[in-house]
């Protein structure tokens, strides 16, 4: 008699067990989406920022670096002025 009523007892028991676990898991589940979604935010606004950084940059140094190219340009240019061509 004493073990039926055990039995019962656990049986009454153990669906709010899976209840819970399953509560628990939902609940992992909802923080997991959370943290992804944050992630990607955040990456976003990294990337948002990088791009503010590097058009900061061009607009400031814009001139300069253009002149450094065209420089170096017209010097590799003369430089294959001035030497032969190969003989094939």
């Amino acid at each position: 008699m004493a073990q039926e009523a055990h039995r019962k007892e656990a049986l009454k028991e153990e669906p709010v067990r899976t209840n819970r676990s399953a509560l628990l898991s939902r609940r992992s589940q909802r923080c997991q989406r959370a943290q992804r979604g944050q992630s990607l935010t955040e990456y976003a606004l990294i990337v948002v920022l990088v791009a503010i950084v590097a058009l900061a940059a061009v607009k400031l140094f814009g001139k300069q670096i253009q002149a450094l190219f065209s420089g170096a340009s017209k010097q590799i240019s003369q430089s294959t002025k001035d030497t032969p061509a190969p003989v094939p």
